[in-house]
């Protein structure tokens, strides 16, 4: 169950993990454009963007903690595991959080619908369950590959639901029907992630075979691969406005992508080990990674350079996820940990008014 942390714990520092405090690109010009690209989109919140702090901690989980999601209005936070289970932690004390069991194998992902109604969890059992978001927890269990599910994300109108799997493919499902919709093959390999562009016109992929493809929605076909990776492709994600990708690989680095040109733009050296979790803020102009380092990093994407290096995790955090707001950001770790991060508090934006869940000091509720 949740519990107030004590403040100070989450040492942050802006020292180490990238080749000279900035960021290498990919060709001449690339860092320049990647911040006329990021000026051009937008708006900016980024004088929000401060030291996080840890503000809570969940505790449940009996495994690692594969991934982590914030709720749409913000006053829950949902993880999976290696122990089997989904939860639901509740940021109101009075509320126990939800236990959702089902799965017969380790959960490798989840996400949550835009209404907030609906969560999807991906597994090594070969299914995906759709659970209500409700005490009583009832699912519905989709049959959706071969192979383990690795991944698992809502389109932004969340009608469409895209998975990714060990057999090598990327499919498409209807929400509300449950009936395929498509498939997205040509991975030589397992496929780890799997995500929307913003409008769903578009999906990002990237596994095991060291490449990341984007792929046409409607035509069911790639339409670029990049192949700047030597490793395994962790995470892939699309920023905000979609145009660029972002993606993480088990050589610590992580790459992003202009997809109008189909230039790599910026390469971060990032974690010492694998770089698993990444995230873009809002604002499209910062990102979260966690590694295997143990630590929870912010970047400023405009200036290319690391702005916080955060520890908290005893062992590797696994995944981040930032708030809708861009105050918080969430973690989840092999030590079966779920800590939440405060990273906007007041003062830092006087453009940005009281959310829900945060008090008026700016803290999560106990």
């Amino acid at each position: 169950r949740g519990g107030r942390l004590r403040r100070g714990w989450g040492k942050a520092s802006t020292r180490g993990g990238l080749q000279g405090g900035r960021a290498t690109t990919g060709a001449r010009g690339s860092e320049h454009g990647l911040r006329r690209l990021l000026e051009s989109s937008a708006p900016m919140l980024g004088s929000g963007v401060v030291e996080p702090r840890l503000e809570r901690a969940f505790r449940g989980h009996r495994g690692a903690v594969t991934a982590v999601a914030f709720h749409p209005d913000e006053q829950q936070v949902i993880s999976s595991s290696l122990d089997g289970c989904v939860f639901v932690w509740h940021f109101r004390p009075q509320l126990r959080p939800y236990r959702f069991v089902g799965h017969q194998g380790e959960v490798y992902d989840v996400a949550v619908s835009p209404s907030g109604q609906c969560i999807a969890s991906a597994s090594a059992d070969r299914t995906v369950r759709l659970w209500n978001n409700t005490a009583q927890g009832d699912s519905q269990v989709m049959k959706v590959h071969t192979g383990s599910v690795r991944s698992v994300a809502f389109s932004r109108d969340g009608a469409t639901l895209l998975t990714a799997s060990d057999d090598k493919t990327v499919k498409m499902w209807d929400v509300a029907s449950q009936r395929f919709r498509g498939s997205l093959a040509g991975h030589t390999h397992w496929v780890y992630s799997a995500a929307f562009a913003k409008n769903a016109d578009l999906v990002a992929s990237g596994g095991e075979d060291k490449t990341v493809r984007i792929w046409d929605v409607e035509k069911k076909v790639s339409v670029v691969t990049f192949q700047d990776f030597d490793v395994a492709v962790n995470k892939v994600l699309f920023n905000p406005d979609g145009s660029c990708v972002a993606a993480s690989g088990a050589n610590g680095c992580i790459k992003l992508w202009d997809l109008r040109s189909r230039r790599l733009l910026q390469h971060y050296d990032a974690h010492a080990g694998q770089a698993f979790g990444i995230d873009f803020h809002p604002d499209g102009a910062h990102l979260a990674s966690v590694g295997e380092d143990q630590t929870l990093k912010l970047w400023d994407l405009r200036e290319g350079r690391l702005i916080y290096k955060v520890h908290g995790h005893k062992e590797a955090p696994l995944s981040c996820c930032f708030a809708p707001s861009g105050r918080g950001i969430v973690s989840g770790g092999r030590d079966s940990l779920v800590f939440v991060w405060d990273c906007c508090r007041p003062g830092a934006d006087a453009a940005l008014g009281p959310i829900d869940g945060l008090d008026a000091a700016g803290a999560l509720p106990p």
